[in-house]
């Protein structure tokens, strides 16, 4: 099988619509859930990923640190890691809410959405929403 070229994926990108990429990334979030349940989730870690997956199915709402925290299950610390480690790959941005400085939102840029925009491209034909799975 060839590797895709970037202009196969923009091609291919342009066929897909936002939401079916945001249907096969909930897909992929959920099964990493449905992992946890039977297996221990810290063998099975990947906060980073999973925060990306997280803002780029929640796209329209601004997600909050502690959010994020508690989506990843993982402690404050570790998460607050990957989150300097994702910004400084310019794939997300840190946003204070400017009513509460207490409060910091994290957002997805535009960087970070089109590497998850390729990857859930070039994902597998399995990989369908609504249960549209032809290995079933």
């Amino acid at each position: 099988m060839q590797p895709l070229t970037s202009s196969d994926t923009e091609a291919e990108s342009a066929r897909c619509s936002r939401n079916e990429l945001v249907s096969k990334a909930r897909l992929v979030f959920e099964e990493r859930k449905r992992r946890g349940e039977f297996l221990s989730r810290a063998m099975l870690g990947e906060p980073a990923w999973d925060m990306l997956l997280g803002l780029y199915i929640d796209r329209d709402r601004r997600l909050s640190v502690g959010w994020l925290v508690t989506m990843v299950g993982v402690p404050q610390t570790t998460a607050l890691r990957w989150i300097d480690y994702l910004e400084k790959e310019h794939l997300v941005a840190k946003r204070q809410d400017p009513d509460d400085r207490r409060v910091v939102y994290i957002e997805l840029l535009d960087r970070g959405r089109e590497a998850l925009d390729s990857y859930f491209t070039s994902s597998p034909a399995e990989l369908r929403p609504n249960g549209d799975n032809p290995s079933r």
